[in-house]
């Protein structure tokens, strides 16, 4: 279940995420924005699964409508690795998130997919 709401006179998105994940309780918080000044979109992630925050940054392709944006986190091992994420919606009621895991030459691996659908 995801709750989204614009707070701060609209310049901020919050999300408040729970679920499971791996089969196991999962929560998260983000807040994420548009940076005027970089001219990007900026986002901060918190979950269950980590103690480090992720911050994320990226842009929007307005002929695909795709947000997709990367950050540098520890992957599963441990190690400092390269993320990123791509988040569309088809209409106002469904909306995909899907996070990439980004190897040696820069070729992503598909982690997982997220397809919500507002609750009515």
């Amino acid at each position: 279940t995801a709750v989204y709401k614009m707070e701060c006179n609209g310049l901020w998105l919050t999300s408040t995420f729970d679920g499971e994940f791996g089969g196991e309780k999962f929560s998260g918080r983000g807040i994420d924005g548009y940076d005027q000044f970089k001219k990007k979109y900026t986002g901060v992630w918190v979950d269950s699964m980590s103690s480090t925050p992720m911050f994320f940054e990226g842009t929007r392709d307005e002929k695909t409508k795709v947000l997709t944006t990367t950050t540098e986190h520890p992957g599963p091992d441990g190690k400092m690795a390269k993320w990123k994420t791509q988040s569309s919606s088809k209409d106002k009621d469904h909306h995909t998130f899907k996070m990439f895991l980004v190897g040696e030459g820069g070729k992503a691996e598909e982690m997982f997919t997220i397809e919500y659908t507002r609750k009515k």
